[in-house]
């Protein structure tokens, strides 16, 4: 059909057409092209080799988030930035905030710079060019990496490129979430026998429920097709809009699918020395839109206990659910203030995360409070996954977690964390 409407192009409309069928092939050859890919590496090499080759650019560089050193590396390219087949030429790294790079894994939101000469925050790379476009690429919104090119014209990026890179962005960070729950999958295929009852029952809830957007996608995608084939494109920007949508909730099912696992197969009892205000540091870098969007203060008091012997993977879920949990029920009435301290106690190291929000009728929910998927505020976005989590990760390490909390006047949890290395004089 594509090599029909070139040879025979002789109106305007026809040529929208062909385009638009062009990308939307190009998406499904990625898409398709993704099942055997089992790494990140390969995904983005190929985004550069397969996708961004056939769009008409100059160049393109794929940047992924180094978390511990803060900073985007350059991971793939196309064009002049790789000479060679999965090679990139003089790869430079950029901090956070940084050039429109980094502007954009700052914020999450997409940028084109018709006019880099006048966009001060423009960094020239292997040569100076005149436009500009910049993608994050987002896991649960939040930024892993971001695609970035460059055209010698001025004005040469348009909305429908940037709707193509946002849509190629989506599949790459549900992909890359998939392998991550496929890698945890394998690394716990060992331990499946000590999953309880409530695992398998959640797991068959959370995986029931990713049939439908898989077949909104089916559907959508069946709607372009038909579109296309009679001549009705006028609503095909939508149907990609709502393909963007579909592809972002079957993400989010997964992603939860991967958080029951990891709680609820045995631990790693390999214990790592943990500063607490570098963790914390690094989660705030993790969660930056939504403290920078609810105006949230974090204050923290770690002078009775820097540091612990403990799992960093569990650590990090730990705080990082009470943090998003204590932002996310804000009181309507005042910005969110949370303050995390350490105290301790023989055995322990307890663990204090307190906000100012909505709080918690203990009276009527304190039973259900750590279930899965219970939820006590309906106008509060969440599924009800976090505090059981937190629970399940706590205890199977030998620890316990408490809590007090009012409606109106707010929360406190204390987490008792178990002394895993024992010292000795």
């Amino acid at each position: 059909m594509s090599d029909f409407l070139v040879e025979n192009m002789e109106t305007m409309i026809m040529d929208l057409g062909s385009k638009r069928e062009n990308q939307l092939q190009i998406i499904k050859k990625f898409a398709a092209s993704l099942t055997d890919k089992n790494t990140i590496d390969d995904i983005i090499w190929d985004v550069a080799k397969n996708v961004i080759s056939k769009l008409g650019f100059i160049d393109c560089v794929i940047y992924l988030i180094d978390a511990e050193k803060e900073v985007l590396v350059q991971k793939a390219a196309y064009g002049p930035k790789s000479p060679k087949p999965n090679v990139i030429k003089n790869p430079i790294t950029l901090a956070f905030g940084k050039g429109i790079v980094g502007k954009v894994a700052m914020t999450g939101k997409s940028q084109i710079v018709n006019d880099v000469s006048e966009n001060p925050d423009y960094v020239v790379d292997d040569e100076r060019r005149l436009s500009e476009i910049t993608v994050p690429i987002l896991i649960q919104d939040q930024v892993i990496g971001v695609i970035d090119s460059e055209h010698p014209e001025k004005g040469f990026f348009k909305e429908e490129h940037l709707h193509l890179l946002e849509t190629i962005a989506a599949i790459i960070g549900s992909k890359v979430l998939m392998l991550r729950a496929y890698d945890t999958l394998k690394v716990q295929t060992r331990d499946l026998q000590i999953i309880n009852s409530q695992y398998k029952q959640s797991a068959f809830v959370i995986t029931h429920d990713i049939k439908s957007p898989l077949a909104n996608i089916r559907g959508l995608i069946d709607i372009y097709r038909l579109n296309q084939k009679n001549g009705e494109t006028e609503e095909n920007d939508h149907i990609i809009a709502l393909i963007e949508s579909s592809v972002k909730k079957l993400s989010g099912k997964v992603d939860d699918l991967n958080k029951v696992i990891e709680a609820r197969n045995e631990p790693s009892k390999t214990a790592k020395l943990i500063n607490f205000s570098k963790l914390i540091h690094n989660i705030k870098m993790v969660i930056s839109l939504e403290i920078r969007n609810k105006n949230a203060i974090i204050k923290e008091d770690f002078t009775a206990a820097e540091n612990i012997e403990y799992p960093p993977s569990y650590l990090e879920s730990i705080i990082l659910n009470l943090l998003t949990n204590a932002i996310k029920y804000k009181a309507r009435d005042r910005d969110p203030i949370i303050h995390v301290k350490t105290e301790k106690i023989p055995g322990f190291t307890v663990l204090i995360v307190s906000d100012n929000g909505i709080g918690i009728d203990l009276k009527k929910n304190g039973h259900r409070l750590f279930r899965l998927f219970q939820r006590f505020h309906r106008k509060v976005e969440g599924k009800g996954l976090g505090l059981s989590i937190v629970k399940s990760q706590v205890e199977s390490l030998g620890g316990r977690i408490e809590v007090e909390s009012e409606l109106g006047k707010g929360t406190i949890f204390k987490v008792y964390l178990r002394d895993l290395v024992q010292k000795t004089n």
